[in-house]
C-alpha cells in the first residue's frame, strides 16, 4: 500500500474508510479502541487478516489521521480518555461477576426465560456512576407479569435502586428480532453478554443475524457456553397458577396501567418519541426516556464530518496515475463509506443516565445472593432462600391487588 498521506488506491480508501467507522462510533463515548476490536467491528466486506488492519491503522497514524496511546487508537490525542478506559475495565470485572449473581437470581422470577446483560458493561466498561443495565426475555403472553414482579422487587427491597438492577429493556419469546435496525442497536446486539438462557440465546442470534450488515465479521458468543434455563419448584407452581384467563387478564392489566402511568409521566414526548422511547406492547416493554440512541447517531455523524474536514487538503495535486486520490477526496470517501450504511435517525432507541442508590442496603443483597459460595451455607440452602424471598415478593403483590 502507497503512503496514505501521499496517494492511496481506491481499495485502499476502502479499507481505511471501514476501519475508521468504529473508532468514529466509539468516540462519542470518548472510549478508545484496541487494534482486536477495530479489527472485528470494521465493516470488511472481505475479512482482513490481523496483521493488515495493524498496517493500515499504523498507515494512518503516521499520516495524522489517527493518535496511538498504550495500544488505543482514537481521533484525538487524550490521554485522559486512554485512562479512564484502563480504569473501567477493571472496575467492569468486578461487576461481572455480580451481574451473573444477579442474573441467576432473576431466572427464579416467573415467567422469567432468559437475562443478558447489555449498556456499558456489556462492552466491558463501568464507569463509577455507571449501573448495570438488563435485557430480560420472558414466556409469550406473560411479559407484563414478569416485569411487574421484578419491578416491585426493586421498588420494595433496593428502594428503587438501578445501580445494581436496572430493568428497562423486555421482549418476550416471540420477539427476539430487534425492530429498530440500525448502528446503535447493531452494536448493542454484537456486544451483548447472555447470562442464563442458553436456548433463548440461540434463538437471539438466529433472530438479529441482520447486525453483519454493520459488522460482517462479527461473531457471537458460543451459546453452548451459555447456562441453561432450569425451572424452580416455586416458579413452576406459581406460573402453573397464572397459565389461564387470569393470567391473561393481569397481564393485559399491568401493561394498561404501566402505558397509562408513563404518558403522565413524559407528556412532552410526542406520538414517535413515545413508541420508540417508551415501547409498551404486548410483546415488548423499552424503558429509555432520554432518546439517547438519536443523539448517539447524531453524534456519530458529526465526528465523521467534523474529522473528515479537519485533516482534507485545500491544495489539489496532479497525478499521473487514474487511480489514485488526493488526501481531500480520500476523506470526502471515507465520509461518504462511513454513512452509506446508516438508516433514518427517527428509528431511536435509548440508553440511560447514571443513577444512585442506597450502598448499604444493596451489599446486603449482595450477600444474600453470594450465600453459598462460601463454607458457610450450601448452594441448596442458598437456592431456597432467594425462592422465599421471591414468594415474600408475590404475597406483597397479592396484597396490593387485594388492596
Amino acid at each position: 500500500m502507497s503512503e496514505i498521506s501521499k496517494h492511496s488506491t481506491l481499495s485502499d480508501l476502502q479499507l481505511l474508510s471501514q476501519l475508521l467507522e468504529p473508532i468514529f462510533y466509539y468516540d462519542v463515548f470518548l472510549h478508545p479502541l484496541r487494534l482486536e476490536e477495530i479489527h472485528q467491528y470494521a465493516n470488511c466486506q472481505n475479512l482482513l487478516e490481523l496483521a493488515q488492519t495493524s498496517k493500515i491503522l499504523n498507515q494512518a497514524t503516521k499520516a495524522g489521521y489517527l493518535f496511538v496511546n498504550k495500544g488505543f487508537y482514537q481521533l484525538t490525542e487524550n490521554p485522559i480518555s486512554v485512562q479512564k478506559r484502563i480504569e473501567n475495565n477493571q472496575r467492569a470485572n468486578k461487576y461481572i461477576k455480580r451481574a451473573q449473581r444477579i442474573s441467576k437470581f432473576m431466572l427464579y422470577f416467573p415467567f422469567v426465560r432468559a437475562v443478558f446483560v447489555s449498556g456499558s458493561l456489556s462492552k466491558n466498561v463501568m464507569p463509577q456512576d455507571g449501573d448495570i443495565d438488563y435485557f430480560i426475555v420472558t414466556k409469550s403472553g406473560r411479559l407484563w407479569i414478569a416485569r411487574t414482579l421484578l419491578i416491585l422487587f426493586k421498588k420494595i427491597f433496593l428502594f428503587n435502586s438501578y445501580k445494581y438492577f436496572c430493568v428497562n429493556y423486555f421482549v418476550d419469546e416471540k420477539m427476539l428480532e430487534i425492530e429498530e435496525k440500525n448502528r446503535f442497536t447493531a452494536t448493542e446486539i454484537a456486544t451483548i453478554l447472555p447470562m442464563q438462557g442458553q436456548a433463548i440465546y440461540q434463538q437471539f442470534i438466529d433472530a438479529n443475524t441482520w447486525i453483519h450488515r454493520f459488522y460482517p465479521n462479527h461473531q457471537f458468543q458460543d451459546a453452548s457456553t451459555v447456562s441453561k434455563h432450569k425451572r424452580g419448584f416455586i416458579q413452576g407452581g406459581l406460573e402453573f397458577l397464572l397459565n389461564n384467563a387470569l393470567g391473561d387478564k393481569l397481564d393485559d392489566y399491568f401493561m394498561k396501567r404501566t402505558l397509562l402511568h408513563w404518558r403522565r409521566k413524559f407528556p412532552h414526548l410526542d406520538h414517535q418519541d413515545f413508541e420508540l422511547a417508551l415501547k409498551t406492547h404486548k410483546g415488548v416493554s423499552k424503558h429509555h426516556p432520554q432518546l439517547f440512541q438519536n443523539k448517539v447517531i447524531a453524534a456519530f455523524d458529526s465526528r465523521s464530518l467534523t474529522h473528515t474536514r479537519a485533516h482534507a487538503r485545500t491544495r489539489t495535486q496532479t497525478h499521473t496515475h487514474t487511480h489514485t486520490y488526493t488526501n481531500a477526496h480520500m476523506h470526502s470517501h471515507i465520509l461518504r463509506m462511513c454513512k452509506r450504511a446508516e438508516v433514518p435517525t427517527s428509528n431511536r432507541i435509548t440508553g440511560s443516565g447514571p443513577r444512585f442508590c442506597s450502598a448499604r442496603l444493596l451489599t446486603k443483597f449482595d450477600k444474600l445472593l453470594t450465600q453459598g459460595t462460601h463454607n458457610t451455607r450450601s448452594p441448596e440452602s442458598n437456592r431456597s432462600r432467594q425462592q422465599l424471598l421471591l414468594l415474600l415478593l408475590l404475597l406483597l403483590l397479592l396484597l396490593l391487588l387485594l388492596l
